[in-house]
C-alpha cells in the first residue's frame, strides 16, 4: 500500500509530511491514526516507517476489513527526501526508488520488486 502511495504522490506531485491510516473494523467501526513525518517525502519505505507505529498500536487482535494509508499534510516536491543530519541517506534511498521506478516503466511492474514483497514459491 505504501508503495502505492508513493506512486500517487508521483504522479500527483507532492510530498508527504504526514500519514493518515485508515482502519475499518468488521462491524464497520471505522478508526483513523494519524503520524507526522520529520521530513518530506516520497519514499514508499519512509512511509511505511512511519505508518507501523500507529498500526501496531490497532493491531490488538481486531479483525479489519479495511486498512488504508495517505499522505496528510502534504508540501512540495522539491522539499521531499532532501536529506539533513538526521537522516543523511535520504538522497541515495531516492535515487535508488527513482532508479527502480525507470525498470518498471521500461520493463514492466514485475520488473523489480521488494523482498518482504515476495511470495514463498
Amino acid at each position: 500500500m505504501c508503495e502505492k502511495l508513493a506512486y500517487r504522490l508521483k504522479e500527483k506531485e507532492p510530498a508527504a509530511t504526514g500519514i493518515v491510516l485508515k482502519l475499518k473494523t468488521a462491524g464497520f467501526a471505522q478508526r483513523t491514526r494519524a503520524a507526522r513525518l520529520p521530513s518530506p517525502t516520497r519514499l514508499p519505505e519512509t512511509l511505511f516507517v512511519a505508518a507501523r507505529p500507529p498500526l501496531a498500536k490497532e493491531a490488538d487482535g481486531t479483525a479489519f476489513r479495511l486498512i488504508g494509508i495517505g499522505a496528510q499534510p502534504l508540501a512540495p516536491a522539491a522539499a521531499a527526501d532532501r536529506g539533513d543530519l538526521a537522516d543523511p541517506k535520504a538522497p541515495r534511498r531516492a535515487a535508488r526508488w527513482q532508479a527502480a521506478e525507470a525498470l518498471r516503466a521500461r520493463f514492466g511492474e514485475a520488473a523489480v520488486g521488494l523482498g518482504r514483497g515476495m511470495k514463498p514459491h
